[in-house]
């Protein structure tokens, strides 16, 4: 067993307040559904889940 007690730090955390952005939300695209139901990757995944 140790006889060291924990240092404890001599800096004072600095604060992060000041270097954070606000949130931005992300621009939603569009979906487009003539090419989405043309797409063979939507008929192997709506196979799969209706079984």
């Amino acid at each position: 067993m140790t006889n060291k007690s924990k240092s404890k730090n001599k800096k004072p955390i600095a604060k992060v307040k000041d270097s954070v952005s606000p949130f931005v939300a992300e621009k939603e695209e569009k979906i487009q559904l003539k090419q989405l139901a043309k797409d063979e990757r939507t008929w192997k995944i709506v196979g799969l889940t209706s079984f």
